[in-house]
């Protein structure tokens, strides 16, 4: 007789499937506290949200300092900038970049702040793992394109 007529009784055992499913909670919850009362968590907890932090002052003083370093380039350069008008528009790039710069820098620094805030409350292992691991890869791939971009311009 083929497959398709067929009748099949299927019957299901809900005490074994409860049991199962209470069992497998019970791993879970285990698991997830074995993850979150470790002291490297802790420790990673701490680093992570003092790198941060550092990334977040460091953001603040390079946007203040743009920002004054541009407020001297006008005062200073602008009568001198003014007189021709390609060099006007040199003039008026570089305002506009170092604008970019400031809003950019202050942006970051708000966003490495808000990650400090939240960092220091998170318990999970895997997840600060995780961070750390991109936040060294990201620092990584910074340093080496300021690195390449250094011997391509001669600097």
């Amino acid at each position: 007789m083929p497959l398709w007529r067929k009748r099949l009784n299927i019957e299901i055992d809900y005490e074994k499937l409860a049991e199962a499913i209470v069992k497998a909670n019970n791993l879970s919850e285990q698991n997830k506290q074995e993850n979150q009362s470790s002291e490297l968590t802790r420790w990673l907890s701490g680093f992570i949200s003092f790198f941060f932090g550092t990334i977040s002052v460091l953001c603040w003083i390079m946007g203040v300092g743009i920002a004054l370093g541009t407020v001297y380039f006008i005062v200073t350069n602008f009568c001198l900038y003014l007189s021709a008008w390609e060099s006007a528009l040199d003039y008026l790039t570089v305002i506009i970049f170092c604008i970019f710069l400031v809003i950019m820098f202050i942006f970051y620094a708000r966003y490495t702040f808000r990650v400090k805030k939240e960092v220091k409350k998170e318990t999970d292992k895997n997840f600060l793992v995780s961070l750390f691991s991109g936040t060294a890869a990201f620092v990584a791939m910074v340093i080496a394109a300021i690195l390449l971009f250094r011997d391509v311009m001669q600097i």
